[in-house]
């Protein structure tokens, strides 16, 4: 049973609980009205509450529809024994459901921009298979989309308000 579910019974026994002790015969329409109304506004603090502790404030998802590309991310190691730098292996990983949005972003007012980002990258927790796990290591690594190179710039990491885990990284690649 899923947790809204869980949550629409629970509040349905409180009222008809309510609604099954309130005697409306022996009270006025004005104090019948006014306590329904101080009780319809401690179900929601109860059930805002309710859903908190069982920590279904989670941040609204957009469709997996909206996740359809592909991109190759193209991270290059060095060897820390080799003191020249000189041998370097690229490991590549392919990230599905992504979203690679072209806009420019830019830095700055008036005639003091510049351009930071050409592209924006999406990376769900929930859909991205897999789910990458971008460090501040990654800035200045490639990503290949539909036959082009990018150089990822910065990176943004939204994590869910309740909890430590990641909501989903924002890539800015120029």
């Amino acid at each position: 049973m899923s947790v809204r579910l869980r949550l629409m019974k629970c509040l349905i026994k409180t009222l008809k609980v309510y609604l099954w002790t309130v005697q409306p015969s022996r009270k006025e329409p004005l104090q019948l009205i006014s306590s329904l109304v101080v009780s319809i506004i401690w179900l929601a603090i109860t059930y805002i509450e309710l859903a908190c502790s069982i920590e279904v404030c989670l941040m609204i998802r957009p469709p997996k529809a909206m996740f359809q590309d592909t991109i190759t991310l193209k991270h290059l190691e060095s060897n820390k024994s080799d003191p020249y730098g000189e041998s370097e292996t690229v490991t590549q990983t392919e990230i599905k459901n992504v979203r690679f949005s072209l806009r420019t972003v830019y830095s700055g007012t008036n005639n003091d921009r510049q351009v930071v980002a050409n592209a924006t990258i999406v990376v769900m927790s929930t859909y991205s298979k897999p789910f990458y796990e971008f460090t501040e290591a990654n800035v200045g690594d490639k990503v290949s989309f539909n036959g082009h190179d990018y150089t990822i710039t910065t990176i943004n990491r939204d994590i869910e308000p309740f909890s430590n885990e990641v909501y989903q990284y924002r890539l800015w690649v120029i």
